[in-house]
């Protein structure tokens, strides 16, 4: 049996916080932590470790983008991957976060019902397997 993959959710909206902590937490291969903003995400990075970042982009303070940058600056968080989370009628979201190195991008609104699927997929494309 494999052990319980970590992950870290930043999402400021409390309503979507709970949906995805809910979502996941109902998998039983998926350990969940999370982050109402970018400085408490750079913290807990640091110190959890996580598998993947679940990372929203519009925040206030410090988006999306600026918590990836200092993510990948910092040599202990800079391999842990990230997987931006953003409304899909912005195209310019997806294409920016996967060029800085973002491994996926999931669409809000999501499917609760499927986003265990959706992120186990995404752990076994970057071979991790859950």
């Amino acid at each position: 049996m494999t052990s319980k993959k970590k992950i870290l959710l930043v999402e400021d909206e409390p309503s979507l916080r709970q949906l995805v902590t809910i979502s996941l937490k109902s998998k039983e291969m998926f350990e969940l932590i999370t982050a109402k903003n970018g400085r408490e995400a750079l913290e807990l990075a640091s110190k959890e470790k996580p598998d993947l970042v679940l990372l929203d982009v519009i925040m206030p303070q410090m988006s999306g983008y600026d918590v990836m940058r200092e993510l990948k600056k910092n040599p202990e968080t800079a391999s842990i991957p990230v997987v931006f989370m953003s409304a899909c009628f912005r195209s310019e979201d997806s294409d920016e976060g996967l060029k800085m190195g973002a491994v996926a991008h999931i669409c809000k609104p999501f499917d609760p019902r499927k986003l265990g699927e959706e992120i186990s997929k995404i752990f076994q494309k970057i071979n991790l397997s859950s």
